[in-house]
């Protein structure tokens, strides 16, 4: 039963297929059955500015990723190992390279090997053109050369990695970009050469010349020159019995409307096809910003689908250097990409304006909100003022500043100030009054659907507050600091 369940019992050599009686498995792509060609014939679409523009783009936003080599389980000096091993190679060449297989389906990158310092380690990556590849009946690569232009050869281990985008059993070419866009270009240049011819002839205008009858047919041609030479020079010589017209074309602005809407739709198609949606390349009349942040996101992921191609090519590269120097069953690094961390700008405000009325955050709720580590920060407690929802704490004064407000025993000044602030507005009572001037503010905060919410019923709210007895205790210290300088502070 396990030799039944360890063999594969469907694939090429078993099925009744045409294919199944070919060596090598044909480029299944669509478009290049029809036009009967290769898929080298996708070269010149890397011409077209939209192309161009949408595949720059794509490959812009992995370069902008964070990437680095995580260890793991891996012996430190396999990490060191690794790391300097590619830090030799310029990573953004190399990452296009690699990505040239969204834009074909597969690129096949071929590896040179040496000896450095003892180690085998890759020294040339460099990836060649894909027509020169095809895959066998197993999915395996092979190499059309001139020995086996039909059929191909077998490649030798770890020479060659091929990374691939969204291949299949049936189809271990992966699909290509390109052939998405192959149609919407075409158009789009015929378009072009079409709007050019009507442009020409409705964009300037007519010349129209008269010629009086019994003219000759010699002088007819004649005539007929020089309004051709008008045409370029603006510049004429007619007899005086000849009369000429300039009539210009009208009502052609809905027939060049079409060239145009033409155009664009072919734009929006291809950048469907590249970036999975249109509006981070076309300027939408009806677009909105939601939308556009939407659209945004989509072409994040897709980014970060074309990220995973790269770490998994590396990584196959990184455990052949470990296989050829260290054995198959040493742990080896992996190469990872990250997207940056952005800070909800939102939630930093809110949490500003929390933090001034006196709330204090747990080191906890810092690190899950602002994906911080433990050491990256550090809590430093604000000094308390009335606004502080807090509990008072107790200060410790230093001697220098007891001996200033105390000479020869008897309490200076100052601190018999603070002594009676103290009596006539003690911390209790502080936290008290503060307590139900607050309470609205902060149910109003915890209520809030966002900032701007937060901000426009503040506003309405701020009016409504009681501070009947807080303007009472004021009123009562002022009096009684007025009456203790009065007295000379004998009371």
């Amino acid at each position: 039963m396990q030799k039944i369940l360890g063999k594969t019992v469907a694939d090429r050599l078993t099925a009744f297929d045409l294919i199944s009686f070919m060596q090598i498995l044909p480029n299944p792509d669509p478009v290049l059955a029809k036009l009967g060609k290769r898929i080298s014939a996708y070269d010149d679409l890397l011409y077209d500015a939209q192309v161009r523009s949408c595949m720059s783009s794509r490959k812009a936003g992995v370069l902008k990723l964070k990437f680095e080599l995580e260890g793991k389980d891996a012996d430190q000096k396999i990490i060191d190992f690794i790391q300097e091993t590619f830090d030799r190679f310029n990573y953004h060449k190399l990452f296009r390279k690699i990505l040239g297989c969204v834009a074909y389906g597969y690129q096949p990158i071929e590896i040179d090997w040496e000896v450095r310092k003892g180690r085998i380690v890759p020294a040339k990556m460099e990836a060649k053109p894909v027509e020169w590849f095809c895959f066998g009946e197993k999915n395996e690569l092979r190499f059309l050369s001139r020995k086996h232009p039909v059929t191909g050869e077998e490649l030798p281990p770890m020479k060659f990695v091929c990374p691939t985008n969204d291949e299949t059993y049936k189809n271990p070419y992966g699909t290509s970009v390109l052939s998405l866009c192959f149609w919407p270009a075409m158009f789009k240049k015929g378009n072009f050469k079409f709007w050019v011819a009507f442009t020409e002839k409705y964009g300037s205008p007519w010349l129209v010349g008269k010629y009086a009858p019994g003219t000759s047919n010699e002088n007819q041609n004649i005539l007929a020159d020089q309004l051709e030479n008008m045409v370029q020079d603006a510049i004429a010589v007619v007899p005086d019995t000849s009369k000429i017209e300039i009539i210009e074309a009208s009502g052609k602005g809905a027939s060049a409307d079409i060239f145009d809407k033409l155009k664009d739709a072919c734009n929006a198609d291809i950048s469907k096809a590249i970036l999975g949606q249109t509006l981070t390349t076309e300027l939408s009349s009806t677009g909105s910003l939601a939308a556009a942040q939407t659209h945004n996101e989509v072409r994040k992921d897709i980014i970060l689908s074309d990220a995973r191609i790269i770490e998994e090519t590396l990584n196959q590269i990184v455990r052949w250097t470990i296989d050829q120097n260290f054995g198959k069953d040493v742990i080896a690094p992996a190469f990872r990409f990250s997207e940056p961390e952005e800070t909800n700008k939102q939630l930093a405000e809110r949490d500003a304006i929390l933090s001034g009325i006196g709330v204090r955050f747990t080191p906890k709720y810092i690190q899950r909100a602002y994906n911080l580590g433990e050491k990256d920060f550090t809590i430093v407690e604000p000094q308390q003022s009335l606004f502080s929802a807090a509990q008072p704490q107790t200060l410790s004064i230093a001697p220098d500043i007891i001996r200033a407000n105390y000479s020869g025993g008897r309490p200076g000044l100052k601190d018999l100030l603070d002594r009676a602030a103290s009596r006539a507005f003690p911390p209790e009572l502080q936290q008290k009054i503060m307590e139900g001037i607050l309470k609205p503010v902060f149910d109003l905060i915890e209520k809030g659907e966002s900032l701007e919410d937060i901000y426009e019923k503040l506003g309405e709210l701020l009016p409504e507050l009681n501070t009947d007895e807080l303007e009472d205790v004021l009123e009562r210290a002022c009096a009684a600091a007025d009456m203790y300088g009065n007295s000379g502070g004998k009371i």
